[in-house]
């Protein structure tokens, strides 16, 4: 399944040097299990999965690319204590002050985990984020501790003390060392086109194919034509969204032993390098930290799936936030940016709130192949998914 045209991808940069301490830290309780499959829930192409606290549970992000979060009103309710206050960058490329916590023990999937230092953050500031209902991530400097079994397709994950468990059914496998953040997030290089691209963050928190910035990647893609476009509020990061315009090109992957051909997005504005879960979501994925190294077994050819023409935006009141090439092809282009949708399905979004924001948000994640909205001055419009190409 393709990506939502709709992406989040919550990666956060800590900017202290003596962060690297604190995410350093941390105890587990091992139970006699030596690998757990940990219950999870796949939303919007996101990893979410149940961390009890005090006997009770709460939805956390499976996020390699961020460090340990908790929300501001989960660190308020456990009281947790402040351990520094530092800058913490997200991936939009805003900055502010966030404080570091010490969390209370917790469990995931039966184990204990102690002595984890985590970001406060408001997770209801940014209005995808909100829409996610979320209290926390699981972070890099807990993923630190483990090896991961991820197969996004078959909502399959797995959390084991080694990885004697590991079983890769006689496929040969598509082996990518990698180097830590500060936050202990995997960076990565890939062979593209003739080229090593590196800096790049294995980022399960992002929904997105590979992203690079155009700027500084343009050479890979010199002698092709872009097979897609997109504009507008492309992301969402922990501050809100920064519009921005992305291609998409069919590049080519060259491994020692195989090449396949993936579609890469190319953003005209920022400057990070992620690789997220729609790219992911093609492979059996296995985090091997000890080793620094992330195997990859091919699951099929890329799957593609279907998309809106267009999706929504929260500011004040709900706008077309985002646009692609499917709109002039749909007889949308008297649409734009920035107008404002005041009914979709005959519910009505004339003053909306946050809350009428994610209902209209699950109205395009929900099962369908067409909507009916309405745009304020210009009328009631169908739009439809289809494939992007």
């Amino acid at each position: 399944m393709r990506r939502l045209a709709l992406i989040i991808c919550v990666l956060l940069l800590a900017s202290c040097k003596n962060s690297e301490v604190l995410f350093g830290q941390g105890k587990i309780k091992s139970s006699s299990q030596s690998s757990i499959r940990l219950p999870i829930e796949i939303d919007r192409n996101l990893i979410f999965l149940p961390v009890e606290i005090n006997g009770e549970t709460y939805r956390f992000l499976f996020d390699s690319g961020a460090p340990m979060v908790v929300s501001k009103e989960l660190r308020e309710a456990l009281e947790m204590k402040i351990v520094k206050r530092s800058q913490v960058r997200d991936s939009q490329g805003r900055a502010a002050y966030q404080n570091y916590v010490r969390m209370p023990s917790f469990k995931l999937g039966g184990e204990e985990f102690r002595d984890f230092v985590a970001v406060e953050a408001d997770l209801k500031h940014s209005p995808l984020l909100n829409c996610l209902q979320f209290d926390g991530i699981v972070g890099a400097n807990l993923m630190q501790f483990k090896y991961w079994e991820m197969n996004i397709r078959d909502s399959l994950l797995i959390m084991s003390a080694d990885k004697t468990n590991w079983d890769f059914g006689g496929r040969s496998t598509l082996t990518i060392p990698f180097t830590l953040k500060t936050t202990r997030t995997p960076v990565i290089k890939l062979p593209i086109s003739g080229y090593q691209v590196r800096s790049i963050t294995f980022d399960t928190g992002s929904s997105g194919l590979l992203s690079l910035p155009k700027k500084s990647s343009q050479v890979l893609i010199d002698s092709l034509s872009p097979v897609f476009s997109r504009q507008g509020f492309l992301s969402g990061g922990l501050y809100g969204s920064v519009a921005d315009t992305s291609d998409e090109y069919m590049v080519e992957f060259q491994f020692p032993d195989t090449t396949f051909s993936y579609p890469v997005e190319f953003d005209y504005s920022k400057n990070s390098r992620l690789l997220g879960m729609s790219f992911m979501r093609q492979f059996r994925v296995f985090i091997d930290y000890p080793s620094r190294q992330i195997k990859l077994i091919p699951i099929s050819d890329y799957e593609q799936g279907e998309i809106w023409p267009l999706s929504p935006y929260y500011k004040d009141f709900i706008i077309v936030g985002q646009t692609n090439s499917l709109l002039d092809s749909a007889g949308l282009a008297g649409l734009a940016l920035g107008d404002t949708i005041i009914s979709c399905n005959d519910v009505d979004y004339s003053s909306p709130s946050k809350d009428d924001f994610c209902r209209i948000i699950e109205q395009f994640s929900a099962p369908g192949d067409s909507l009916k909205i309405e745009v304020k001055g210009k009328g009631l419009f169908t739009i439809f998914r289809k494939s992007a190409y």
